[in-house]
């Protein structure tokens, strides 16, 4: 591919693509179907161009969140807050091991009596699995604080190697934890606020080898939001759906949520971008455009209440832009699990992003995910394919991609609508390291993917 890039004889640059386009592609329409896949393209779509004088090749590297970041975040969204650090939450007092004591103890009293008709087998069964686990509440709770002091806690805003952490709190379950899915030089700061006046603020880096890179911000009104997991992803959010779709998820999860009272989104999404593009200009974050907005209601990913809530947000996607080019990362992560040699590996990378989200109560989420940096041009200014031949494999190759093989299991039909065709960078992999890789220039057909089951059409 990169000897390709750089051929220079017969050039095709990025004026000839856009004399190319304007002339012949302005408006691409078509349809494809294999009536053996059961895939039907139907493309009705416009190219559209970057306006830049080339398109290079970059190597690229996926590079740690450092201290400066997290000074910068934390002067940036949460200046006046005190720190604790975050492994507070997954303490538990001797009340709250106690209520759950007597939760199995209910359960126990009223086994075989709920309208089930249980085998004696099946009672005896439950009953000694009951009884281990009231056996193994009691244990912990002669070990459990009577209560847990938040300045017990207090964080020195510092990134710390996991190892570290684990020696200042040798009895945390959650570094015990951290340290089980780490390597020894993998780092962490987890910082939350006491939430006595109402916000509850979580602050969360991760540099981890195996699971990717990350800084997260969470501000709510409701608890604290798990922002420490592992997986690098969009957002820490339980889920983010558009507006009159939460009976539909309620429906289909099974669950109860409600909309709390305590959050609102009066302001114009115009309003809610310039608070957006005002953080990413303090964070010198000024190689990113705004990608993606929209209006969603999110339910934040918080663990300690008894219900789900949601709250309304604007939600705004920042992807890297190069050359006055976006950086694609719909793709999705790069990933790989199995056994290598002696070794179990299981690894992810997913694409860069910053994701920003805001309502009347200010920015309320922000999450830097896999922060990369370019570490050469590869080719300066690469050489390009005809639209042409572009869409050629495209119309070759869509359907051997998302059809059925012949060993397949079910019987599935795919419509697929392309609606835009785009000339832009993505990542991909390198021959060396995992997390190393190539921006290249790409066409990038989007649109929308409908399966069905042949059964039910």
């Amino acid at each position: 591919m990169i000897e390709e890039a750089a051929v220079t004889e017969e050039t095709f640059d990025m004026e000839s693509m856009s004399q190319d386009v304007e002339e012949n592609y302005t408006s691409y329409r078509t349809t494809i179907t294999d009536e053996k896949l059961q895939v039907t393209v139907n493309v009705d779509a416009q190219g559209e161009i970057p306006t830049t004088d080339k398109l290079s090749v970059y190597g690229i590297k996926q590079v740690d969140i450092n201290q400066d970041m997290l000074e910068k975040v934390r002067t940036a969204l949460a200046p006046d807050v005190t720190f604790y650090d975050g492994a507070i939450l997954n303490i538990r007092t001797k009340a709250d091991i106690e209520a759950e004591i007597e939760y199995y103890k209910d359960s126990l009293s009223t086994l075989g009596n709920n309208g089930r008709d249980y085998s004696p087998e099946e009672i005896e069964a439950e009953k000694v699995e009951i009884e281990y686990k009231i056996s193994s509440l009691e244990e912990e709770y002669e070990n459990a604080p009577h209560e847990v002091s938040f300045e017990d806690y207090k964080s020195d805003n510092m990134i710390h190697t996991i190892l570290e952490k684990k020696q200042e709190y040798p009895d945390s379950e959650y570094y015990d934890w951290q340290s089980k899915q780490t390597m020894p030089e993998d780092e962490v700061f987890y910082g939350i606020s006491d939430g006595d006046n109402g916000e509850y603020i979580s602050l969360y880096v991760q540099n981890n080898t195996d699971y990717g890179n990350v800084i997260r911000y969470t501000k709510n009104t409701i608890g604290h939001n798990f922002a420490s997991n592992l997986f690098v992803g969009d957002t820490a959010s339980y889920d983010l759906f558009q507006e009159g779709e939460e009976s539909d998820f309620a429906m289909d999860n099974t669950i109860k949520i409600v909309c709390t009272d305590k959050e609102t989104l009066d302001l114009s999404i115009d309003e809610a971008k310039e608070e957006a593009d005002a953080l990413i200009n303090e964070l010198g974050l000024n190689d990113f455009a705004c990608s993606k907005e929209g209006k969603y209601f999110e339910i934040p990913d918080i663990r300690n209440t008894d219900e789900l809530y949601y709250r309304p947000v604007y939600k705004f996607t920042y992807l890297r832009s190069i050359d006055n080019t976006m950086v694609s990362n719909e793709a999705g992560p790069k990933y790989m699990e199995g056994v290598y040699g002696d070794d179990y590996v299981k690894k992810s990378w997913c694409g860069e992003s910053i994701v920003i989200m805001v309502n009347d109560t200010g920015i309320v989420g922000f999450y830097y995910n896999a922060p990369v940096e370019i570490t050469e041009t590869v080719v300066e200014e690469s050489q390009l394919m005809t639209f042409e031949d572009v869409k050629g494999t495209f119309e070759e190759m869509v359907a051997i991609a998302y059809g059925e093989d012949e060993y397949a299991y079910g019987d599935y039909v795919y419509n697929i609508d392309v609606t835009n065709v785009v000339l832009r960078y993505a990542r991909i992999s390198g021959p060396n390291e995992f997390d190393d890789g190539y921006l290249v220039p790409v066409w990038d057909f989007e649109g929308y993917i409908d399966v069905y089951d042949g059964e039910d059409l």
